[in-house]
């Protein structure tokens, strides 16, 4: 597979129109490609597309229709990508590359940042709550800022002593959008964590940066 791939991207030439054989679902067929110095930037950034070993891959167009690299437009964008030999597709993916990682751990209390989401009204950045200290805690998130700008999510769970229970940070998309935020490049924020019952402040976190 990948080498009809490289086929398909053959002469990178500017301003060339190709003909060359392209593989379909279900079949063979010829197609022109062209090739006109296409650029692609991202907020203002142009970005480099390259393959898996860091050589240049030039977008191209079929019949009108524009064709970017895939893994150089998904690591812009922030998201993992991989290719599956015996399905023959490509995986895209959301986890950050610090998914996994433990954020919190103090007090018996222990935060690990599991991922992040996004759908057509939300984003969200999720989170394994474990309480094993004596108290009932809340966990809630505070001075909260994406790409560097302050913005306010939605953040409030409530662990029992000796429980665990899976958080999120939400963030509506229209705030995101208010802000300017089309693209999630690095959440900062801090834990404020206090006494389910009594209110009483346990802990405010130093500040803690995730990477979807």
């Amino acid at each position: 597979m990948k080498e009809k791939i490289k086929g398909l991207l053959i002469g990178i030439i500017s301003g060339v129109l190709i003909v060359t054989t392209v593989f379909a679902a279900s079949g063979v067929i010829q197609k022109n490609l062209e090739y006109n110095n296409i650029k692609i930037t991202l907020n203002g950034q142009e970005i480099q597309p390259k393959d898996a070993n860091g050589n240049y891959v030039e977008p191209f167009t079929i019949d009108g229709t524009t064709y970017l690299p895939v893994r150089a437009i998904s690591n812009a964008l922030g998201l993992n990508v991989d290719w599956d030999g015996n399905t023959n597709t490509v995986l895209l993916s959301t986890t950050g590359s610090n998914s996994g990682q433990v954020v919190y751990e103090k007090g018996g209390i222990k935060i690990t940042y599991t991922g992040f989401t996004q759908g057509d009204y939300s984003k969200k950045f999720k989170f394994l709550v474990e309480n094993n200290s004596s108290r009932a805690i809340t966990v809630q998130a505070r001075d909260e800022s994406i790409n560097g700008f302050m913005v306010s999510g939605i953040m409030s769970d409530d662990v029992q002593p000796g429980k665990k229970a899976n958080a999120e940070l939400t963030y509506y998309n229209s705030t995101l959008e208010e802000n300017g935020i089309s693209i999630v490049e690095n959440l900062e924020f801090s834990f404020h964590i206090f006494d389910e019952e009594t209110w009483d402040t346990i802990d405010d976190s130093p500040v803690i940066k995730v990477t979807p």
